[in-house]
């Protein structure tokens, strides 16, 4: 696939940004509508007129996916039959979300194997929700909900955003055990952005997230080790997760929460979410009961509609083992690969957020979450793993230089076994291969 133009390199970083205010909804032709699913639908419609069938992805989790996605079609034609026009029609809208963030799967995985969209996609991440963590800090544009008063920012689920600050956070901790020294300014600038970012954290109230990010901070200290880096743990292992433990410890709201649920087993009503979803998945084990489940739950809950808080009961409920089994392998597969990383900068990042997903899907539901499926696309980009291995490879060889895939690989990457993140330029001598 050809250098991604920059029309399509910017309608993917404000497609990104305005995934953040997606509660902001208006009238559009016949539906209700937000500007990250116009941006989606204009990105999708312009990958396929430039690109077509020459878009490449590679790996296997993209034929997980692909198996995925035709086992659920088949699935919801079998249940088309089988239900009433009004629940017909709200389970086939149900699942084409499921349809939506997987084409833009693809497309994320597609456009960033050019290093600039992929250096891009991560950058915009960084910005957005570190202003974020800015804005809620200092109270600007914050939305209080329920007795509690926990925060969040301009009407953004706080479960859900707390994890995404705390997503950031532990990029930040990987980043700064990696290369504490000689990095000065860099460094202070990222650990004052982590603080803020706890903070903010914090502020959501977001037990589930508070916990995602001990999680992330623990896995990425474990999985970021070097024996030759013993001094640079003692000093800041301590600091990162004491410091992160202190902040969601002497949180007010978050503490409240965290002793509601010890004293009271206050669980947010997620016990009996977790009964009624494995009684369901027991009775329908094989195809589940569709993604229109939400509305027989929230009948049961007294609303109009409720969802399992659970990834992993969401798609069993849904689409059953047989549709779960493909999805669970995708990720699987970039989690393996990542492991395989975890020596490097970014294998380490990756596999840290990873582990963090897992542990967060046992208390929200991700299924059709756009950033998940966002951060799956990067964590399993194969050009990304090329350079990691041909950079780890030509640096033990003593190469000037390395090319990959027709993309020369400069020194300074070789030595740290990093990244590639510029274009570069000039012809590289070939050492080895990839």
């Amino acid at each position: 696939m050809r250098p991604v133009p920059w029309i399509l390199r910017v309608l993917m970083y404000l497609f990104v940004v305005a995934t953040v205010f997606d509660s902001f909804t208006f009238r559009f032709f016949a539906g209700t509508q937000n500007v990250s699913k116009l941006l989606g639908l204009l990105l999708a419609g312009l990958c396929l007129v430039l690109y077509g069938t020459r878009m490449r992805f590679g790996g296997r989790d993209v034929w997980w996916v692909v198996l995925f996605l035709v086992v659920t079609a088949v699935e919801e034609l079998f249940r088309q039959g089988t239900m009433g026009p009004a629940m017909a029609e709200f389970s086939l809208r149900a699942y084409l979300s499921y349809v939506q963030v997987l084409i833009l799967y693809f497309i994320v995985r597609a456009l960033s194997l050019d290093p600039r969209v992929y250096r891009g996609i991560l950058f915009t991440y960084f910005g957005t929700f570190t202003t974020a963590a800015v804005l809620m800090f200092f109270g600007v544009m914050t939305t209080t909900m329920g007795s509690e008063e926990r925060e969040s920012l301009a009407g953004v689920n706080a479960n859900l955003l707390s994890f995404l600050l705390s997503v950031i956070v532990v990029c930040i901790a990987v980043l700064l055990l990696d290369s504490w020294r000689g990095r000065t300014s860099r460094n202070l600038m990222l650990a004052g952005a982590g603080m803020v970012l706890v903070v903010s954290a914090a502020a959501t109230g977001s037990r589930g997230g508070a916990l995602a990010l001990m999680v992330g901070l623990t896995v990425a200290a474990v999985s970021s080790f070097r024996a030759g880096r013993v001094s640079r743990y003692i000093l800041l292992i301590p600091l990162i997760i004491g410091g992160a433990t202190y902040t969601l410890a002497t949180s007010p709201v978050l503490r409240s929460r965290f002793e509601a649920t010890v004293t009271e087993r206050d669980t947010g009503g997620r016990d009996e979410l977790f009964e009624w979803g494995a009684r369901t998945v027991q009775e329908r084990p094989l195809i589940g009961v569709g993604p229109g489940y939400v509305v027989p739950l929230g009948a049961l809950m007294g609303k109009a509609k409720f969802a399992v808080h659970n990834t992993y009961l969401q798609l069993l409920v849904s689409f059953g083992l047989l549709g779960t089994i493909p999805l669970a392998a995708a990720v699987l597969a970039v989690l393996r690969r990542n492991w395989k990383l975890r020596r490097t900068v970014t294998g380490s990042m990756w596999f840290s957020v990873l582990v963090m997903i897992l542990a967060f899907g046992v208390v929200a539901h991700l299924g059709y979450v756009k950033h998940l499926w966002i951060v799956l696309a990067l964590a399993a980009n194969p050009t990304r793993m090329i350079w990691e291995r041909a950079a780890s490879r030509a640096a033990h060889r003593g190469c000037a230089s390395f090319t990959v895939a027709r993309v020369p690989v400069p020194r300074a990457v070789l030595a740290k076994s990093r990244l590639l993140m510029s274009d570069g330029s000039g012809s590289g001598r070939r050492s080895g291969g990839a």
